[in-house]
């Protein structure tokens, strides 16, 4: 397990070995998720869990986890995304357990927003 928790990196480190099954980067300072996030400059296709939980990610890119098809677990709650493209999770054919949770909900509009009246 190659843990990168409470780091500074706004993105997933280049250098890591290829052979890595676990990563963590919790409450690290992660933006945004690409497919070169997982390719460069080795393909770390062996990543079984991945922990990207507490970040402030507000991007993943659609083919941002296309090599990760041993990947088994996915954790991206408390982050910052808005919305996710429909293919982004089309090649995890081996995930189980994917965390999505938002941990702040927005405040509800007015009912006199929703009404109209606004």
């Amino acid at each position: 397990m190659i843990s990168c928790d409470f780091t500074s990196f706004t993105r997933v480190p280049f250098g890591l070995p290829a052979t890595v099954t676990s990563l963590s980067m919790f409450s690290s300072a992660v933006k945004s998720v690409t497919f070169s996030s997982f390719t460069t400059p080795f393909i770390l296709n062996d990543i079984i869990n991945l922990n990207l939980r507490n970040n402030v990610i507000t991007n993943v890119d659609g083919a941002a986890f296309y090599v990760l098809t041993r990947l088994e677990t996915l954790n991206l709650a408390e982050n910052q995304i808005a919305s996710l493209d429909e293919e982004v999770f089309g090649s995890l054919t081996a995930l189980k357990v994917l965390n999505l949770r938002i941990e702040d909900y927005p405040e509800p509009p007015p009912e006199e927003a929703i009404d109209g009246k606004i």
